[in-house]
């Protein structure tokens, strides 16, 4: 499901020198204007840039629209704004919804209305800013696929839901201020669009005492990466020089987010994409390219690329050296689109209907993965009159062959193919690999099953980048409780807090399991992370972990009481229905359980844990004829996870169809040669009479546990 993301914005800025109080301590912030004082040239440039124009009130000067521009509808309904500057007002679901500020300034324009006790909404109703030449200078619907309001990404529903969706990233120092008893916020900044101090920290200490106060004077990526990228937020109060992941928790590259071969798919902001290129493995950062405090490209055009990409390459970086700008390399015109380094190398993906932005893993045309995996390419993004052998067979005939693609591992495991396993051990141990290609591979380790994958994650955890670690601890989902505390014990004394928490959800079930030293351990973790999903509980996400933690704690009531508030948060919230249901099952109330799995059927009707749930509550039912097609869904929407194929064939050996059970599991096991799946067939050949397959389910098993 996407999530909703916003632009930048425009603003006004007042030149004055604010003062503070004599009482400030060192973690005060000042505000830009302050900082502008000292400091005119670094501030007039970034002054009209996206991070100052990342949001303002709303105003004559922020506002810049066309009030007279014909307005579309929102959601099948009406909608149009009236007034002008602090006085505009949009109209739309039958209400008066005050607009109290602007997100963006190009390509688009966003509003944020007042949707009551302190909660802001960006509503769906958007101005185009572009030129009218290029299409813009009108009014658009910013979700034309929602069709009413109980859609969850309705303007009004939790996706845009400024206090947790947008404003840690489009204002300085932010505190949510959620009140759970009221369902209320009261947030707040330090400025209201991205200052100084959100990059070089606060500045009251330093304003007091430029000379004998230190400040963060050259932010690395990691300060960048705290808003363009997609991740979860563990804590508030982050400050640059603090680790990205004492407050934050990036994503790896899941299916959803990223294509199997790491080209951005959803919304993922950079940083997911820049770790994995061969630029940031040759230590190229963001201020390589980009001004810092306007940015903007340091240099026009091609020339951002050629001041290293070329003949006289940067002298920090002469592996870059080469003839690049020239049609030997690019196989177009020199004045054409095609022959832009960015074209090939950068290629764009539209988001919130009209803001194209330009993928930065500097990947290389594969049009022979489109083939193969379905993924773009930039050749027929261009080209997509011809077919995509047309360009395949000239990528042959003008350059050697192309290696294997990581990618082709991650499309065979996600799809279940035969030899997955195997591919995915290789990648998580192959050197030169990206830290988040092989912290993804090793997650992938949860769904394929084996023994071999132990002593891999235990060498895992040991690795230096978090990402492989966080990997790693993700990867031992499906282990029993010993060898899961044998694994991820130690990591309740990682020194990044998002390791810790990973730990601490893999570890959960374990709470009654420890005593002594390591029971204290362990409660001081999960209450770290307690802490991180507190944080969230104005939010279904939270909610339903929390529940998930309180059941682990034993207490049920609470786990019932926090998976009902997450479905009134978002009713459509299907992890809160699985959940719930099967808290249902578990207190007595099973009849009360399926209605919710059918309600949650047909909004993930491709998701594989809603169908097992259906499935098992039709068994529990009386209905296990009617339970067979849930489950066996369930194991064809997971074919590389081996626990849905072995409810399925357990299922349909019970009803005496032990033949089809039979083939169910020969199916799964050419992908995963699961200990328990081979168990499983061993079992019913015996049962059923099928000595043949009994002798060839018992050599497998055999083989499996040798490996």
């Amino acid at each position: 499901m996407k999530r909703a993301a916003f632009v930048a914005a425009a603003c006004a800025l007042v030149l004055t020198l604010p003062a503070w109080a004599a009482e400030e301590t060192p973690e005060a912030y000042v505000g830009s204007a302050a900082c502008g004082v000292c400091h005119p040239v670094p501030f007039l440039e970034w002054r009209g840039s996206h991070h100052q124009l990342a949001m303002q009130p709303a105003s004559q000067a922020s506002v810049q629209v066309d009030p007279s521009a014909a307005t579309p509808t929102i959601a099948g309904r009406p909608a149009s704004l009236s007034g002008a500057g602090d006085e505009a007002v949009i109209h739309s679901d039958g209400g008066e919804f005050p607009v109290r500020y602007v997100f963006g300034v190009s390509p688009l324009q966003q509003f944020l209305v007042d949707a009551g006790n302190g909660r802001l909404q960006g509503h769906a109703l958007a101005w185009d800013s572009r030129s009218a030449g290029e299409g813009g200078q009108r009014w658009f619907d910013l979700t034309p696929d929602v069709a009413s309001d109980d859609d969850v990404l309705h303007w009004s529903g939790p996706a845009q839901t400024w206090n947790f969706m947008c404003a840690d990233c489009h204002s300085t120092a932010v505190t949510k201020g959620h009140d759970p008893v009221r369902r209320a916020y009261d947030t707040s900044f330090a400025e209201v669009s991205v200052g100084c101090e959100a990059c070089h920290g606060p500045g009251a200490a330093h304003a007091r005492s430029p000379y004998t106060s230190e400040i963060v004077r050259e932010p690395t990526l990691e300060v960048c990466a705290t808003c363009h990228s997609r991740r979860e937020q563990l804590a508030e109060g982050y400050r640059p020089g603090a680790d990205l992941f004492d407050h934050y928790l990036p994503s790896l590259l899941d299916d959803g987010l990223y294509f199997a071969d790491g080209q951005i798919h959803d919304e993922v902001y950079v940083y997911g994409s820049f770790l994995q290129s061969r630029m940031h493995a040759a230590g190229v950062t963001c201020t390589d390219c980009h001004a810092p405090h306007s940015a903007n490209l340091k240099r026009p055009g091609d020339a951002t690329c050629t001041a290293c990409h070329s003949e006289t390459a940067d002298t920090r970086y002469p592996q870059a050296a080469g003839r690049y700008a020239s049609p030997d390399h690019h196989f177009h015109d020199d004045k054409t689109e095609g022959a832009r380094c960015v074209s090939c190398h950068m290629p764009a993906r539209t988001y919130m209907q009209i803001d194209a932005r330009r993928d930065h893993r500097f990947g290389i045309p594969r049009p022979d993965l489109t083939r193969a995996l379905g993924v773009p390419n930039a050749c027929s993004g261009c080209h997509a009159e011809n077919p995509v052998d047309w360009a395949i067979d000239i990528l042959a005939e003008r350059k050697a062959g192309r290696p294997r693609h990581w990618g082709e591992v991650f499309d065979a495991s996600r799809r279940g193919k035969r030899g997955a396993a195997s591919e995915v051990f290789a990648l998580t141990q192959g050197t030169g690999m990206p830290p988040i290609v092989r912290g993804t591979a090793l997650a992938s380790l949860a769904a394929l099953g084996g023994s071999a994958r132990l002593g891999i994650l235990r060498e895992a955890l040991q690795d230096p980048h978090p990402l492989v670690r966080i990997g790693a601890l993700r990867g031992a989902a499906g282990f029993s409780s010993a060898q899961r505390w044998y694994l991820a014990g130690s990591m309740l004394d990682d020194p990044l807090l998002a390791v810790r928490v990973e730990a601490a959800r893999l570890l959960l079930p374990m709470l009654d399991g420890v005593a002594g030293k390591e029971k204290a351990r362990l409660d001081a973790v999960v209450g770290e992370y307690e802490q991180t999903q507190r944080l969230h509980a104005d939010r279904a996400e939270g909610q339903t972990n929390l529940a998930i933690l309180h059941l682990a704690r034993g207490e049920r009531d609470r786990a019932i009481a926090a998976l009902i508030e997450a479905l009134e948060l978002n009713p459509v919230w299907v992890p809160a229905m699985v959940n719930l249901a099967d808290l249902y099952r578990a207190t007595g109330r099973d009849a009360e359980g399926g209605p919710l799995l059918e309600r949650a059927l047909p909004i993930a009707v491709d998701s594989p844990q809603v169908q097992l749930a259906y499935g098992l509550w039709l068994v529990r039912a009386g209905r296990p004829e009617a339970a067979l097609a849930p489950l066996g869904a369930a194991a064809r929407f997971a074919p590389g996870e081996a626990s849905y194929a072995y409810v399925h064939a357990v299922a349909l050996s019970s009803l005496g169809r032990a033949p089809e059970a039979l083939a169910v599991i020969d199916r799964a096991v050419e992908t995963i040669p699961d200990p328990q799946l081979l168990q499983a067939g061993l079992d019913i050949a015996q049962k059923s009479g099928d000595e043949a397959a009994a002798r060839r389910y018992r050599a497998q098993l055999e083989r499996a546990n040798q490996n």
